[in-house]
């Protein structure tokens, strides 16, 4: 009875400290440094699509791109092609929990804003946007009349006629547009309802370890404001296949000096993502919380790591944002 109680008692600890030795190991595969293969590959770029809506008694009727420092707005169109403004900035995949595999397709990037909503008066709207466009048509009117004297003037083969005939065809377009805008104006009711509304979204670019380019669909999941970041998720809540993902250790990682970021070149400063953009890795020192590297070579957005790989946090605006702050989005973030 003894020798079987001691045995079945040494078989407990035997089972308690194997335990213990495969959380260990566990631990220690999850928090283990990435390479430099794995650091790239962590990262992308985000696609965003924003424009506002101009909802009249709940249908969209006119868009427009963002509104100017004295309430007018820029862009107003029939088309919402043409309100779309484009934007691009870095991210990268980043897990949810420190021991398991959490990704679940999501992301954190940079500057994102949410949807916003205003509601304004039919009056309001109509004295602030038919001015501006009475003053845009009788500029594309004048506009045209001169591409028009040009081209009555010169021959098919003068050098510079197709130039100008290209931009007397976009003039029209402009011009037709705008007057299907005016009129759209000039029909809004006092008594009708008028919604403005911001609409985003997202695409996120990536490179898998064999060097392919993919693209998926991303929702807004959650937004923090004081550091400017977000996390999104794809569509299908799929992590892809062929990428890396970070994981958040729960400290702050203030004491590594000599960090890395890898970033876009030109992303987020005017240059657009192609099937040639490509991750670096750009080497920096800490100084307090500010950025070490150009936005030129850094972007808002990308990953910061240690010397030997570990995840820091984000390159956003001047700062970098740690890990921790990071974390917060996570408890922020929407239920589907």
């Amino acid at each position: 009875m003894r020798r079987g109680f001691r045995s079945e008692r040494l078989l407990v600890r035997l089972a308690c400290w194997l335990l213990v030795l495969a959380l260990l190991g566990l631990t220690a595969w999850r928090c283990w440094p990435a390479t430099s293969k794995g650091m790239k590959g962590s990262t992308l770029v985000v696609e965003q699509r924003a424009w506002y809506e101009i909802n009249v008694d709940g249908k969209s009727l006119l868009y427009f791109k963002a509104f100017e420092s004295d309430s007018t707005v820029s862009g107003l169109s029939v088309s919402r092609e043409q309100a779309v403004d484009t934007t691009y900035t870095s991210g990268c995949w980043i897990n949810r929990w420190v021991l398991v595999p959490s990704c679940r397709g999501r992301l954190v990037a940079a500057l994102c804003q949410p949807e916003e909503r205003k509601q304004l008066s039919a009056h309001a709207i109509a004295a602030t946007m038919d001015s501006v466009m009475l003053q845009d048509i009788r500029s594309l009117i004048k506009e045209n009349s001169e591409l028009e004297y040009y081209l009555k003037t010169h021959g098919v083969n003068d050098e510079g006629y197709a130039l100008v005939a290209g931009l007397k065809a976009h003039n029209d377009t402009m011009l037709t547009n705008a007057n299907l805008a005016q009129e759209v104006l000039h029909a809004i009711q006092p008594q009708q309802k008028v919604d403005i509304v911001r609409k985003t979204s997202f695409v996120a670019h990536y490179h898998t370890r064999m060097g392919w380019t993919k693209t998926v669909a991303c929702l807004l999941k959650a937004y923090d404001n004081d550091s400017k970041t977000a996390l999104l998720q794809t569509v299908g809540r799929r992590t892809p296949s062929g990428i890396g993902v970070v994981t958040m250790l729960p400290w702050k990682s203030d004491a590594d000096e000599h960090l890395m970021a890898v970033g876009h070149p030109g992303i987020g400063v005017g240059r657009d993502f192609t099937n040639r953009t490509k991750p670096v890795i750009v080497e920096g020192q800490r100084k307090a919380e500010a950025r070490p590297w150009p936005k030129l070579l850094v972007g808002d957005g990308s990953p910061v790591f240690t010397q030997n790989g570990t995840f820091v946090g984000m390159a956003a605006d001047s700062c970098i944002v740690d890990r921790t702050v990071l974390q917060r989005l996570f408890k922020k973030q929407r239920s589907r």
